[in-house]
């Protein structure tokens, strides 16, 4: 038993290495595109990522994993879009 939970924990960090190989182009598409801003569109990415691999098990049908990628990139990108917006009036009301 002991054997079995660190080959499963290496299989899983494989799958999600695949998963991050497949997908990555398509998420940092998504999230540019709100974005419009290479920097960002990478934090974007890394917490898409991390909310899908948290979330993984919700997964019913794997032919849909790429639409459900790029639905976490976009409300992903948006909720970063609304914070700068919010540090930028913060920051306005401040000066």
């Amino acid at each position: 038993m002991k054997d079995s939970i660190p080959q499963f924990q290496s299989e899983k960090h494989q799958l999600e290495r695949v998963i991050f190989e497949m997908f990555y182009h398509r998420v940092y598409n998504t999230a540019y595109f709100i974005i419009q801003d290479r920097h960002l569109a990478q934090d974007v990415v890394q917490e898409t990522f991390f909310k899908a691999f948290q979330n993984m098990h919700k997964v019913e049908d794997g032919h849909k994993l790429g639409a459900w990628l790029g639905t976490i990139a976009t409300r992903t990108a948006i909720d970063f879009l609304r914070k700068v917006k919010n540090e930028t009036i913060l920051l306005q009301k401040t000066s």
